[in-house]
């Protein structure tokens, strides 16, 4: 993982999903070339933490974009430089197969297409792009800037210091090791 795709993983565990990153979308009859999906992460409503997974630690320009009462599938590109193509149809195929959510995904398929986001009762679905701009507006997927997600993280750690500081090295990431470093120097 590069820096960015490693902070917006962490910036996903610490709002309640499982994250997998670099999914790998293999090259087949549907799909001549392979490539990836740079983050993908499901979230359960009635998720809970007693260090940084309660109620009020979830990050609230997340909250706004996506629905936390239902369980949740987000197809993520991370981009730290020129934004280009994002959200090629065969990853974002490979991504709601991926979930497993729907016996039949060709209707949320078939919106997410064009749309950011496809849900039902249950479930939703939703396109984000995380970038390192200011914004990035777009009808086709949902937008938080890689500085606010960086930000997210850090707040957290200060939230939760103490135990995040004695801790750091149970986290397999050096660089989420050094913001609680960062942290606990300030």
């Amino acid at each position: 993982m590069n820096y960015g795709e490693e902070l917006v993983y962490w910036y996903f565990r610490f709002n309640g999903f499982f994250p997998l990153a670099n999914f790998v979308i293999h090259s087949s009859t549907s799909n001549r070339y392979p490539s990836d999906c740079d983050v993908l992460a499901i979230r359960h409503p009635h998720v809970f933490e007693d260090i940084g997974g309660q109620r009020g630690d979830w990050d609230n320009q997340l909250q706004n974009l996506l629905k936390f009462d239902r369980t949740l599938g987000v197809i993520c590109e991370v981009k730290t430089g020129e934004v280009g193509e994002v959200f090629p149809e065969r990853n974002v195929n490979a991504g709601v197969e991926r979930f497993g959510f729907f016996a039949d995904s060709s209707n949320a398929k078939c919106a997410l297409h064009e749309c950011a986001q496809y849900s039902d009762a249950n479930y939703q679905i939703a396109k984000l792009l995380i970038a390192d701009c200011h914004n990035h507006d777009s009808n086709s997927y949902l937008f938080i800037s890689l500085l606010h997600t960086r930000n997210f993280i850090k707040s957290r750690v200060r939230k939760y210091l103490q135990p995040k500081f004695a801790q750091r090295l149970f986290f397999k990431s050096t660089l989420l090791q050094e913001i609680i470093w960062e942290i606990n120097t300030e």
